[in-house]
């Protein structure tokens, strides 16, 4: 998804971008739209690349920078997109600059938000070829590493959380009216968030909220059962997600100087 997202913005060019993966067919599926795009081994990626972003589950991060950090020299900025791994941990296991940044899959079509998070001594000119790089796919939101897990809930697990939500929306809305078949009911839902995305860049959600919902109508009864039911709803997604990544970070180990 990154690499795409670069390459659609023009942000890199597609012969300045080099790609390793465990599955040889997706960097193929790359070059097939992208033939002047390198496809080598993390080795290659090291070694050559200016930026490097390591994008893998975090239990394989560790050993992946370590295998990685004999390759890597002062001056390149290697970056990771992974929550569970401090910054800290990650600055003792390789010799050159670090970042953090949580990018988002609303990124492919140049929206979204692509969280950053940088150590207090990086190179500022570092910092700020990422964040130019970055700017091409979406809007650059630079937070403290200690917020990182509230805004991803926002930002990366947002569209999913959100999909599931319209979902499930949809299916209630037929579960009310049989009649109303499942590619409508969907259709619908999709519509109206989307169209209620570019409202809310334009309005605070209170000001939409009165204008659609007029005292004592039949939206403000909906309402009234969200106010009721969503906030202990979505406590529980937050704090069950963040748990998740509590346990990831236990089961990853202390830092260690590579």
């Amino acid at each position: 998804m990154l690499a795409r997202a670069l390459l659609r913005s023009g942000a890199v060019a597609p012969a300045g971008l080099w790609v390793a993966n465990r599955s040889p067919e997706k960097p193929r599926e790359l070059r097939r739209e992208w033939p002047a795009v390198h496809v080598a081994s993390n080795d290659e990626v090291a070694a050559g690349a200016d930026t490097i972003f390591v994008c893998v589950h975090p239990p394989d991060m560790q050993p992946v920078i370590d295998a990685l950090a004999p390759r890597l020299r002062a001056g390149q900025l290697l970056v990771v997109i992974a929550n569970a791994l401090p910054l800290v941990g990650l600055a003792q296991r390789v010799p050159c600059a670090v970042a953090k940044v949580i990018p988002t899959v609303t990124q492919e079509v140049g929206r979204g938000s692509a969280l950053a998070m940088f150590p207090p001594d990086i190179d500022p000119a570092l910092r700020e070829r990422l964040q130019a790089l970055l700017s091409h796919i979406g809007d650059v939101v630079v937070i403290p590493e200690a917020l990182g897990r509230a805004c991803a809930n926002l930002t990366s697990a947002g569209p999913a959380l959100i999909a599931r939500v319209l979902q499930e929306m949809a299916e209630a809305a037929r579960a009310a009216d049989p009649a109303l078949d499942a590619e409508t009911a969907w259709k619908l839902a999709a519509s109206a968030a989307a169209g209620t995305g570019e409202l809310l860049a334009q309005m605070p959600p209170e000001e939409l909220i009165a204008r659609v919902a007029t005292p004592g109508g039949m939206t403000e009864a909906g309402l009234d059962v969200l106010h009721r039911t969503a906030p202990a709803m979505w406590r529980e997604v937050f704090d069950r997600m963040r748990a998740r990544e509590s346990e990831t970070r236990k089961k990853m180990g202390p830092p260690e100087k590579a």
